[in-house]
């Protein structure tokens, strides 16, 4: 006949006492608890490869009854493991969840051992497993993994673009916009946190360690502008001819949303402190020839005005006397002078 008592912890039945015990332990709620072990190693990964100076990123399990604490073995040295800050951990016991070791230098490759510990006690990967870990620490240059290719945003808008870097540590970043660099950008993270119409551009990452300098491929960020409401009511005029030494003046008049910025240009190059409505040049020389423009703007885009052709005029100057000459009486006399100056010159 089957017994009707429920099933004892193993030590009480090697004492009737501990048997009378246990059952009153059971009657009355109280659970008989296994005897603690040291952990019991279910996950280390492996082999373990990473960049000098970077860390070694793993998930580590174990079956265990208290709190696990997990460290690597290395002929060089024994790393205590912390919590993968990139990574939220599944427990909080240390029994499982995403660690790293490090940083690690060139001289920690070879073989390894994990060792996981709790109160009792202590186990190894190599007593788990039977062979140790392999791990590799390279003199790597940098590399790029993940990234942002191209972006468009409304201006206005954030902006942010990522270039994940791998290869030795330390590593100096420096963001380029169409090849110049961008203030204060050192980081894997570019963040405009308010895009303008000037923002839009081709985007770089230059990553640079003791092994060499690699840039990333190029990302391309588009603001997007709303329709432009700037209007030219008054064109420059389309021809103007001044003397050397007299003033040339140009002006245009312009309509549209908020403030309206200027800037005149002379064969496309902007002309420094030209930012009005008018542009006047006082003592016009001769280098002063060319096409002039004027670009007005507003935060909704930007219009380009019609060209004004300055012509600079010379008075006529004689570069060439004529030359003495004596002839026989009623022969022909032939002189020749020449001149320079604005066509058309008259003789």
């Amino acid at each position: 006949m089957p017994s009707l008592l429920p099933k004892l912890h193993p030590l009480a039945t090697l004492f009737p006492f501990a048997r009378v015990i246990g059952l009153l332990l059971l009657l009355s709620g109280v659970a008989v608890r296994e005897i603690a072990a040291q952990p019991d190693i279910t996950n280390i990964g492996g082999p373990y490869t990473t960049s000098e100076g970077r860390y070694i990123e793993v998930f580590l399990s174990a079956r265990s009854g208290s709190e696990v604490t997990w460290q690597l073995q290395i002929p060089s040295r024994i790393l205590t493991a912390e919590i993968n800050p990139r990574f939220p951990s599944p427990a909080t016991d240390g029994t499982a969840g995403y660690y790293r070791f490090g940083p690690m230098e060139l001289r920690d490759s070879g073989v390894g051992v994990v060792i996981a510990r709790n109160q009792t006690g202590s186990t190894t990967s190599l007593a788990r497993y039977g062979f140790p870990l392999d791990v590799s620490v390279r003199p790597d240059r940098p590399e790029f993994g993940r990234e942002t290719e191209n972006l468009s945003v409304p201006a206005g808008a954030k902006a942010t673009m990522l270039k994940r870097t791998y290869g030795a540590l330390p590593m100096t970043l420096q963001w380029k916009k169409d090849g110049q660099n961008v203030p204060d950008a050192t980081d894997e993270t570019l963040t405009i946190e308010k895009t303008v119409g000037s923002d839009t551009g081709i985007y770089t990452l230059v990553a640079t360690n003791k092994y060499g300098t690699t840039t990333s491929p190029a990302s391309t960020l588009t603001v997007l502008l709303p329709a432009s409401d700037v209007a030219i009511t008054q064109q420059p005029p389309a021809a103007l001819r001044v003397w050397v030494g007299q003033t040339a003046t140009f002006q245009v008049a312009a309509t549209g949303s908020g403030s309206l910025v200027y800037q005149w240009r002379r064969n496309g190059t902007p002309i420094s402190g030209a930012t009005a409505g008018t542009f006047f040049l006082p003592m016009v020389t001769v280098t002063d020839a060319g096409d002039y423009t004027v670009v007005v703007s507003n935060a909704n885009g930007s219009l380009t005005s019609a060209a004004a052709v300055l012509t600079v005029l010379t008075p006529p100057e004689i570069t060439r006397l004529p030359q003495s000459a004596t002839v026989l009486l009623g022969a022909a006399l032939s002189l020749q002078i020449e001149a320079s100056g604005s066509a058309p010159l008259a003789y």
